[in-house]
């Protein structure tokens, strides 16, 4: 039981050694930014929203790890629904008050 406790240490501080602590330069906030451009229309009583968003900086790579390594098995548009849709309803709520 010692010997395996001792393997096992030793590859663990193995593996702690491997690692490298690097620093990261702190990004200006107003260069990560999502915008967001909407345009509603009603068409035949039916309220149509047609929108494009632009990710830049911290809010760019965290979308594309979100996609890469959170989108499990569903589809692309499966993805983009669920986590697009929640800032979606919360923008037109507050938009749609005023």
């Amino acid at each position: 039981m010692m010997n395996l406790l001792k393997k096992l240490t030793g590859k663990i501080k193995r593996l702690f050694d491997s690692f490298k602590v690097i620093k990261v330069p702190i990004q200006n906030p107003d260069k990560s930014l999502t915008l967001i451009t909407s345009d509603i229309s009603i068409e035949n009583g039916i309220v149509k929203v047609l929108e494009k968003r632009i990710f830049t900086g911290y809010e760019k790579v965290d979308f594309i790890t979100d996609y890469t390594y959170k989108k499990d098995d569903k589809t692309e548009e499966e993805f983009l629904n669920t986590t697009l849709a929640y800032s979606s309803s919360i923008n037109f709520a507050i938009s749609s008050r005023t």
